[in-house]
């Protein structure tokens, strides 16, 4: 499974609507190029629906913009204006565009990065938050593939390594001795088994709050 569909499995568990994607209902004729990302499976928009975002889907859509950045995934999402860089982030005010390109157009160096910043730094309230019911896959030392990238991603943003002291995790889809050690810090932090497992106790406390 790739990057892009560990991911989207995710979001799509967590309740986000998962459109323009083979996967999840097909692409809209007319509403991309047959060149667009979305046809070759490398581009979801997430809770696409009447402009506006509703004030209840925010929270959550801030959460998965947090995780896709977490993946190395691009975001494109501008609730506040239009992004200087992306062409089409006006189309984009009212859902997530995820992508798995080699652009990060919504965080291109020197381009608006105090306003990626501030929407990566939009936490939910407590009443806002949303139950994680996904076992992503159990995953373990010796273990290559994207879940192991996401794997990666998300025990960075929690500073797993870091508390493990290994540093910084590379996101090589590897899982080695460092992912093991940063897995078990967060374990031992989160009072869970300290297996070195990522199964469904440890997705969930991993992805239910994805820090800022």
């Amino acid at each position: 499974m790739s990057r892009l569909l560990t991911y989207l499995a995710a979001v799509h568990a967590r309740g986000l609507r998962v459109a323009e994607h083979p996967a999840y209902g097909g692409v809209t004729k007319g509403a991309h190029t047959s060149s667009s990302y979305h046809y070759k499976g490398r581009a979801a928009d997430l809770n696409f629906g009447a402009p506006g975002t509703p004030p209840e889907e925010r929270p959550v859509l801030l959460w998965a913009a947090r995780l896709a950045d977490a993946a190395g995934l691009n975001v494109i999402y501008t609730p506040h204006r239009v992004h200087p860089i992306a062409k089409t982030a006006a189309a984009h005010r009212d859902h997530l565009h995820v992508d798995d390109g080699p652009i990060q157009a919504y965080k291109a160096p020197g381009r608006d990065d105090a306003l990626y910043a501030r929407i990566l730094s939009e936490r939910p309230t407590t009443t806002q938050e949303v139950t994680v019911n996904v076992t992503i896959g159990k995953v373990r030392k010796g273990d290559t593939g994207p879940d192991v990238r996401l794997l990666q991603g998300v025990l960075n943003v929690h500073g797993a390594g870091v508390a493990a002291g290994v540093g910084v995790l590379a996101l090589d889809d590897d899982f080695g001795d460092k992912t093991d050690k940063a897995l078990r810090a967060h374990q031992t932090a989160h009072k869970i088994d300290v297996d070195g497992v990522a199964g469904a106790d440890s997705w969930r406390t991993l992805l239910e709050d994805v820090p800022a």
